[in-house]
């Protein structure tokens, strides 16, 4: 589920913390990370301006310094960093996608330059959306669940959205894969229902899993609010939801929940797309 991870950066400062998140993914999955950057003129750009991934992998005490590219193979993983001529971000990245489709897409949602439409919240949720990748958010200002200067993975709570209309098992899926992955302390996922009945927290299967608690939680108010309000108290690491594009006129003009939880979310957000139905 985590073997191609794709990370679009704007070179900005700020987008520091998504791709370590990106960067540990792939290390712990042995799989490939590749960085993309969409620029008008990448002739203008070096090299040296993107993410340093050995120089990261060093200061996390995996790579010797100096370190080779052969001693990055040597930890099972692959690195790319791609420079794409083009001035809209989402048209350029989803071209790419169409070619070498990504298991995992890493964003920030706040960006300052260049890529900033694309880093931006809104914009970034859209190409999320529109290309049916799973999706990583990590908000401005926050740390998220590695540590930048370790490399050390903590994920000890998660709130998964539960909704009748919304099969919530991708979301959960997703988020105990990369629970697996990343290891690390015990984790409870929190079950969160917004409405009047618990009957959708039924159709979640809570059997027993080594280091895993579960909890729920049934709440009434607005959708949004309730979500990141049981992400504040007690803090979460992560919110995973399942997501299925917009439904409606109303939709359309306020966003889907996913975009609009990305306004408010203080913790890194999962969208985890919902399968397409088969065709009849």
């Amino acid at each position: 589920m985590f073997k191609r991870i794709l990370h679009p950066t704007d070179l900005a400062p700020e987008n520091r913390v998504p791709f370590v998140h990106a960067l540990k993914i792939a290390l712990e999955a042995k799989g490939r990370l590749e960085v993309i950057h969409v620029d008008p003129h990448p002739e203008m750009l070096h090299w040296n301006q993107y993410p340093h991934v050995r120089e990261t992998l060093e200061k996390w005490g995996l790579l010797p310094e100096p370190s080779s590219f052969t001693d990055l193979e040597q930890l099972g993983m692959g690195v790319r960093k791609v420079n794409i001529t083009g001035t809209n971000p989402v048209t350029s990245i989803l071209a790419e996608l169409s070619l070498i489709p990504e298991d995992l897409m890493v964003l920030g949602t706040h960006g300052r330059s260049g890529m900033d439409r694309l880093i931006h919240g809104e914009v970034g949720s859209k190409l999320s959306r529109l290309s049916r990748t799973m999706s990583l958010f990590i908000p401005l200002n926050c740390d998220g669940f590695v540590d930048l200067r370790t490399g050390t993975a903590a994920l000890s709570r998660i709130v998964v959205p539960v909704d009748k209309q919304i099969d919530p098992r991708p979301a959960l899926q997703a988020a105990l894969e990369l629970v697996a992955i990343l290891g690390g302390q015990p984790v409870t996922i929190s079950l969160l229902h917004v409405g009047t009945s618990a009957a959708a927290l039924g159709n979640v299967d809570l059997s027993p899993r080594p280091g895993i608690t579960w909890e729920t939680d049934l709440r009434g108010g607005d959708v949004i609010g309730e979500i990141v309000a049981a992400a504040e108290d007690p803090p979460a690491d992560l919110i995973a939801l399942t997501t299925a594009g917009r439904h409606g006129f109303l939709d359309m003009l306020r966003g889907s929940t996913t975009e609009r939880l990305l306004q408010q979310a203080r913790c890194p957000v999962l969208a985890v797309p919902a399968p397409v139905p088969a065709s009849p």
